[in-house]
């Protein structure tokens, strides 16, 4: 797990904006590592400036790590989702993919923003039933796309 703690070979080698050059990587920081349920969380904050405008930029970057492949199959449906309409302007997002790194079993997405739904469900009643009714939309966009045409390797 040493390994992946520094994400900068990752990130070169993985997130595809940087890989092509696009952006030019200042700094990457290992914000924190959260367990969550049994997989454990690397959270990272990094500084960018884009190639074409100089502009600097901050991005929350998630890593996950995972035992087998089973990280690039999800790399590879997020693309596909992100793809599909689950991304900006929609309100039913799934997080930006960045890149996997097969070798570290490392799966680089954007943090996504705001509070998980369990949140609401714990908060009162209104604030419930609207999250609620947020993640039934979401679940109905996602379950009214076909399945995605990748060839994934078996679990």
């Amino acid at each position: 797990m040493v390994a992946v703690l520094s994400a900068d070979q990752s990130l070169h080698q993985q997130v595809r904006k940087f890989a092509e050059a696009r952006w030019q990587l200042d700094a990457c920081t290992l914000r924190g590592i959260i367990k969550h349920r049994k997989k454990r969380l690397l959270e990272y904050e990094i500084h960018y400036r884009d190639i074409e405008d100089e502009s600097p930029a901050t991005i929350a970057v998630i890593g996950k790590l995972y035992g087998s492949d089973r990280g690039g199959r999800a790399h590879s449906v997020m693309e596909w989702l992100w793809g599909q309409g689950f991304s900006p302007p929609s309100t039913a997002l799934v997080p930006l993919p960045l890149g996997y790194d097969a070798e570290a079993g490392l799966l680089l997405q954007s943090k996504a923003p705001g509070r998980d739904a369990s949140y609401a469900l714990h908060g009162d009643e209104s604030a419930a039933a609207a999250s609620g009714e947020l993640t039934g939309a979401w679940l109905a966009q996602l379950h009214a796309q076909p399945l995605p045409p990748l060839s994934l390797p078996s679990p």
